[in-house]
């Protein structure tokens, strides 16, 4: 009861301010509402065990969202990130696997069901090209996207951005 309570006070909130993220899993797109723009709307890839809030479940969660940190301003394309810190590019290091790349957008949930996202490490964050595909869910809780698409979305939003996830089917 509380969680729905507070979901409409987001929901409403958001457009009120009229600045939010959607993340809808079905159509696998993340899109960024803006007063000052027409939307903007980027292809993403998110977790291959579907959606869900449990810790070590490396599910995607649902609900609403704040963006807590955004984290490698100026950084090139290919650099890798582990612990937020990057610690050198792509090319240079032997077989890394499931590379966060370029940059971080760290969420921090507002709904009970959600609490633990920041725990959890759930980022908005960029991926080899290798690695993603839009068409197939690939990643294990983050939401993945292209480098440069990362890239441009990072100087879209800021510290307490709201972002809303979105399962239609849960």
């Amino acid at each position: 009861m509380l969680d729905s309570l507070i979901h409409l006070y987001y929901s409403v909130y958001a457009r009120i301010v009229r600045r939010f993220v959607v993340v809808d899993i079905q159509s696998q797109r993340l899109t960024l509402c803006r007063p000052d723009m027409k939307s903007i709307s980027f292809s993403v890839s998110t977790s291959r065990f579907g959606t869900g809030e449990q810790n070590d479940s490396y599910q995607t969660p649902r609900g609403w969202f704040f963006v807590s940190e955004c984290i490698g301003d100026g950084a090139d394309l290919d650099v890798v990130f582990k612990g937020r810190k990057p610690i050198g590019r792509l090319s240079s290091l032997k077989s890394y696997e499931d590379p966060i790349l370029a940059r971080i957008i760290r969420l921090s949930g507002l709904q009970y069901l959600n609490q633990n996202t920041e725990q959890r490490y759930i980022y908005i964050h960029g991926t080899p090209d290798g690695i993603y595909t839009s068409e197939e869910r690939t990643s294990i809780g983050c939401v993945r996207m292209k480098p440069f698409d990362v890239s441009r979305f990072y100087h879209m939003v800021a510290p307490g951005v709201l972002v809303y996830i979105h399962d239609s089917e849960n």
